[in-house]
């Protein structure tokens, strides 16, 4: 769902486990799936792969309370995406 929003956009938690439940509409079928996507956002969080918010100011997953909405990171003016370790670099040679 990271990928899916736009800059300034942000989502639920709930919205995530009522795609990944099946029927958002029926809630036991979502809701136990609440505590796995608090974790995995955590992880994402981690890494700096989403920011959390709360009345929306970023904040910490693990030490907030209340409602929460994921966004994706806005990284700082000039700042521009390292490879990461799990993304090989890419290969430059000079041969055509």
């Amino acid at each position: 769902m990271l990928a899916e929003i736009g800059s300034g956009k942000s989502f639920l938690p709930t919205d995530v486990a009522r795609r990944a439940g099946g029927d958002p509409t029926r809630t036991p079928e979502w809701r136990p799936l609440l505590r796995t996507v608090g974790r995995v956002a955590a992880m994402l969080q981690d890494s700096g792969e989403l920011t959390a918010l709360r009345k929306g100011k970023p904040v910490d997953i693990r030490k907030a309370k209340g409602i929460l909405r994921y966004t994706v990171p806005v990284k700082p003016e000039g700042e521009v995406d390292e490879p990461s370790a799990s993304e090989p670099a890419p290969i430059v040679t000079d041969t055509p």
